[in-house]
């Protein structure tokens, strides 16, 4: 049930999905003759394309979430296991091409270059997606075969479908003791929920983000490209509403945890 929620709520935070729906329900409304609501869709749109083509909404958006966690952490000596978060697997063409194929291999790569750093760790990738033919953690173990980093043993958690099933199935499958420190790695705008419900679920976790969408800004304001504006905007927009979510919920103890 909420996964379906989840689902339906980040459709409808899309702001794509909304560009698309006001155009065609712009032209329906023009070939009846709805004139009034023909212009109200025509003015969405065009909001649409000035928050997210034209001005740097979609980086305001998101650069609160990526930074609220030090992009390069303090990590110690010393830590029980490092557990990577799916989420940028792309299940349909990696089933369709036999191919792993992502769009942003920085969890990975993290997860990889932490293994290295942490030799003893037990290495730990958890992610299903609610694809009948693949998962996440197929992908995920395929492109770490793939780099010619399969030589550690990872233990694979592939039934999760959203954030708090990452933490609650990995949990039961690993164990983890209350006075073991852990390495959580997520992609940026995800790692403050991804904290929130890792530690209300009795994980202790150290944020290690990887794989970045924002900046500061100085590179000038106007953003002028629609197509990535659109995308990162979705990722936004669908991280701080499973913020109030989860908190709302309970999955969560914190709104916004630091």
């Amino acid at each position: 049930m909420y996964d379906l929620l989840s689902r339906s709520l980040g459709a409808l935070a899309s702001p794509a999905a909304l560009l698309g729906f006001s155009i065609l329900v712009e032209v329906f409304a023009t070939l009846i003759g709805y004139h009034g609501l023909a212009m109200a869709c025509l003015t969405v749109s065009a909001a649409v394309v000035v928050l997210f083509g034209v001005l740097p909404t979609a980086n305001w958006l998101a650069f609160p979430l990526e930074a609220r966690f030090a992009a390069n952490p303090t990590l110690p000596d010393r830590v029980a296991g490092i557990v990577a978060l799916g989420g940028m697997e792309r299940l349909a063409q990696s089933a369709y091409w036999g191919r792993p194929t992502l769009n942003d291999p920085g969890p990975i790569a993290t997860l990889v270059a932490l293994a290295r750093r942490y030799p003893e760790a037990q290495l730990v990738f958890t992610g299903g997606g609610g694809n009948t033919r693949i998962s996440e953690a197929a992908v995920a173990r395929d492109f770490i075969d793939e780099i010619g980093a399969g030589d550690r043993s990872v233990t694979y958690e592939d039934r999760s479908r959203n954030t708090l099933e990452n933490a609650r199935l990995t949990h039961d499958l690993v164990r983890p003791k209350s006075d073991e420190l852990w390495i959580l790695v997520a992609q940026a705008a995800g790692m403050p929920r991804a904290m929130g419900v890792f530690r209300k679920a009795g994980w202790n976790v150290i944020a290690c983000p990887a794989g970045y969408l924002s900046h500061d800004g100085s590179d000038g304001f106007l953003s002028l490209d629609l197509l990535d504006g659109l995308t990162v905007a979705s990722v936004a927009l669908h991280e701080w509403i499973g913020l109030i979510v989860y908190w709302a919920m309970g999955y969560t103890d914190e709104i916004f945890p630091a």
